[in-house]
């Protein structure tokens, strides 16, 4: 079993030395870090390159501390004093996610994106600063981190191409290896200031959209396995040996399966921004908060009515007494109809709110596909329907339907 080398040994002494720091803190950490091997390997060539120089509990009175802290210039991680239990014994199960986080935040304050100016950058203070802080304002934005990094549905950030208009996206199931986690837009992360005049920071989006994400991979084995569903069900339809193959039943239920995530999906982004500004207001009404937090993003659960300037909530929704929703079918196909189901700018009703992501975007009609001998389709076949699909906002959709006959 591998074991912490003398680099990340030297990080674990940091700790013990601080002011305040007990035996029983020291072990607890020594555990944390030993309980996972691959994250272990992580740490240590992390501590090798001298990105992780050291740890330290979080200061009394300081900034909310949920999921700790890494300051770059330092290379000092600040782990929350609540993960650590109170005897002596093995790590809990919250310090164990913590020390997964803070390894994420290192390698995520590492990486390069490309500027507007087609220069290379490394992540700045600034982003990672700005991450971090989303995560700790909002406990349940942290436990939900918490448990997709423990259910290892969650285990990078990395950032997309400037060139993309996403909000953000989740990069689920793979077959190479590659590391489940949530890529971030650079501009989104940055401060807007002199310096960074293109940024556009929002901690309360940045909330809602990180609580989206991470349902997202906890979503990831039950939407693998209707995308494996789907893709054996039309192979089926493909080889029946009928005139006609109608995909109408299979693109329904992948559809659902897709409707279902997205839906859940933003109802993790509520609550998170629930969470959020509960902590600034503890004492006011849950909705009222969220009305009060003026995001877009809540119209698809309320909203004000302009007459008579109270809280008009959409149809199928059942709240908490705290105001937030909870996972239940009702909500989420509720959810689904008032998120999900939003039309196109091409087809939407006077007085309905149109939405222009994904699929809503407009563009030419696809091939029909057509038989080029009994059983055989040509090369417009198969259609290309996966566990990816176009994203250009909070959230990815997919929509496509598809008709061949003989």
């Amino acid at each position: 079993m591998a074991n912490p080398n003398p680099q990340l040994e030297a990080a674990l002494a940091y700790f013990a030395a601080q002011p305040g720091t007990s035996a029983e803190q020291a072990a607890q950490l020594r555990d944390a870090l030993n309980a996972d091997s691959d994250r272990l390997s992580q740490l240590n060539q992390q501590a090798t390159n001298g990105q992780l120089r050291g740890f330290a509990l979080e200061t009394a009175g300081g900034k909310p501390n949920l999921i700790g802290g890494y300051d770059k210039a330092t290379g000092v991680v600040t782990l929350p004093l609540a993960s650590f239990q109170p005897v002596v014994g093995t790590a809990s199960a919250d310090l164990k996610a913590v020390v997964g986080i803070q390894a994420m935040s290192v390698a995520f304050a590492d990486k390069t994106y490309i500027d507007a100016k087609g220069q290379s950058q490394t992540v700045s203070q600034d982003m990672l600063g700005n991450l971090q802080t989303s995560f700790n304002g909002s406990p349940e934005l942290a436990n939900q981190l918490k448990t997709a990094v423990r259910r290892e549905e969650v285990q990078h950030f990395s950032l997309l191409d400037n060139r993309m208009a996403a909000g953000a996206t989740y990069d689920g199931v793979t077959h190479d290896g590659t590391p489940k986690g949530i890529n971030l837009p650079v501009l989104g992360l940055q401060t807007n200031s002199p310096a960074q005049p293109q940024g556009r920071y929002d901690e309360k989006d940045m909330t809602w959209v990180l609580g989206h994400e991470i349902q997202h991979g906890l979503n990831n084995a039950a939407k693998a396995e209707a995308t494996r569903n789907f893709l054996r069900d039309i192979s089926r339809q493909a080889k029946a040996p009928d005139g006609m193959h109608d995909y109408t039943a299979e693109l329904k239920a992948y559809l659902q399966a897709s409707r279902e995530d997205e839906a859940s999906a933003n109802i993790a982004g509520w609550n998170a921004l629930l969470s959020r500004e509960q902590q600034r207001n503890p004492g006011k009404p849950g909705l009222e908060l969220m009305m009060d937090a003026k995001s877009s993003r809540t119209l698809d659960v309320a909203g004000i009515d302009r007459t008579t300037q109270t809280i008009t909530i959409q149809p199928g929704f059942t709240f908490n007494p705290d105001g937030s929703l909870s996972m239940t079918p009702a909500n989420i196909a509720a959810m689904g109809k008032h998120y999900f189901d939003r039309p196109s700018p091409l087809h939407a009703k006077p007085g309905e709110r149109a939405v222009g992501l994904g699929e809503h975007v407009p563009r030419p009609a696809p091939t029909i596909p057509t038989i080029t001998a009994p059983g055989r389709w040509s090369r417009y076949w198969p259609p290309r329907i996966g566990p990816t699909c176009v994203k250009q906002g909070p959230s990815h959709r997919s929509s496509s339907t598809w008709l061949a006959s003989a």
